[in-house]
């Protein structure tokens, strides 16, 4: 066992369906001192063995030893550093996952986190973490929700450190709160097998599954609201578009492309008929929500309150939404690139299916402005969406 399975098992992960999307998700390997951890942004699905970043453990976990600014964005610097100064030589042109040192920490060999919508309705539901703790018990960790990367991390520690204090055994599965889970296995096989358990537990406590029978959206009407997005995001009616670098920005105001992806459903064509049907999407799931598909997709209940509404939303987020839904119509991604906007609404649907998914453990816990102004304003994450929508 070692590397070859890792890659194996993660684009079986990452081309499997309802798993991750896009360069979410992560895998990492133990093998002695060396931690083999997915490059922060690649993809699972056609991942090799030049997209893991072999990491010195012993450096990781000097990290620990290390003071760090109370400062957010200082700190984040800080531990970066030291992050990017823990791979071994050969490595130096890669970036680790964020999560890293998380998957360090736990004892398994191999670990795999992904996002499932189905186990996003139970992370993302008011009542998840009392379900998961009946569904679940002594087998699954349950983590509230702490913004990702150290201080996530810093969390994880503290509970795996309490746990062994009181002589528990640190178990394979752990449910991130608005976010997703880590399995830990010592080989694919169990890793799979677990992963198996944890689905088919999650169906059989459902009570409503979303109804993903696609719907015709009409070309010309996608042309017709392309070319009215148009000027909505050139300059100078708002400046910046739906980019979130200054770097972009700057770019975007020389030559602004706009490739808009749409879709529609069943499940959209319900959520969307009124404000309050579509209020347990108004705002995002998990970081990933946030990256691809913005802190919030743009509600338009008709074609002429796009403009006015467009506007109210570059105020609140100094930047274009990422995704629109125009109701009885469909809803529409957003980017610079048309990887970018496909992915912007593939992200949008499997928010809708978390929806679905959380009616069954209480109703839709959506994050707070606090903790999406955290990931807007987070530089990994910012490089994660460039390296995995180029």
């Amino acid at each position: 066992m070692g590397i070859t399975e890792l890659v194996q098992l993660s684009r079986w992960y990452g081309s499997t369906p309802g798993y991750v999307i896009g360069g979410g998700g992560n895998t990492s390997y133990k093998e002695g001192s060396i931690l083999y951890i997915k490059g922060s942004g690649t993809s699972l699905a056609t991942i090799d063995e030049a997209g893991f970043v072999r990491m010195d453990r012993e450096r990781l976990r000097s990290i620990w030893l290390r003071s760090y600014s109370t400062n957010a964005s200082e700190r984040e610097v800080q531990v970066l550093g030291d992050l990017m100064a823990a791979r071994l030589p050969g490595e130096e042109h890669k970036r680790p996952s964020v999560e890293t040192l998380l998957h360090d920490l736990l004892p398994f060999a191999y670990v795999v986190h992904t996002h499932p919508a189905l186990v996003n309705g139970l992370t993302c539901a008011q009542l998840g973490e009392t379900v998961a703790h009946r569904l679940f018990g002594e087998q699954a960790l349950w983590i509230p929700y702490t913004d990702p990367g150290y201080v996530l991390s810093c969390k994880v520690r503290e509970i795996l450190d309490s746990r062994g204090r009181e002589g528990k055994a640190i178990p394979p599965i752990s449910f991130l709160e608005n976010h997703g889970v880590f399995v830990g296995g010592s080989s694919p096989e169990e890793i799979r097998q677990i992963y198996d358990g944890i689905m088919s537990t999650l169906e059989m406590a459902l009570r409503r599954r979303p109804d993903g029978k696609s719907l015709p959206v009409d070309p010309a009407t996608i042309e017709q609201i392309q070319e009215r997005l148009k000027t909505l995001v050139a300059p100078p009616h708002i400046p910046g578009g739906f980019s979130e670098t200054q770097e972009e920005k700057s770019r975007e105001r020389e030559d602004a492309p706009l490739f808009v992806a749409a879709r529609n459903t069943r499940e959209l064509e319900f959520r969307a008929q009124t404000e309050t049907t579509f209020s347990p999407l108004a705002g995002a799931f998990t970081p990933d929500h946030i990256v691809y598909a913005g802190p919030e997709p743009l509600y338009v209940p008709t074609l002429e309150e796009l403009s006015p509404r467009w506007e109210s939303y570059y105020r609140r987020y100094n930047r274009s939404p990422k995704i629109i839904v125009v109701r009885g119509i469909g809803a529409f991604g957003m980017g610079n690139t048309e990887k970018a906007a496909h992915l912007a609404v593939a992200l949008f649907m499997d928010s809708l299916e978390i929806a679905a998914y959380a009616e069954s453990f209480g109703g839709s816990k959506l994050l707070t402005r606090e903790q999406v102004a955290f990931i807007l304003n987070w530089e990994v994450e910012q490089y994660r969406s460039q390296v995995s929508t180029r």
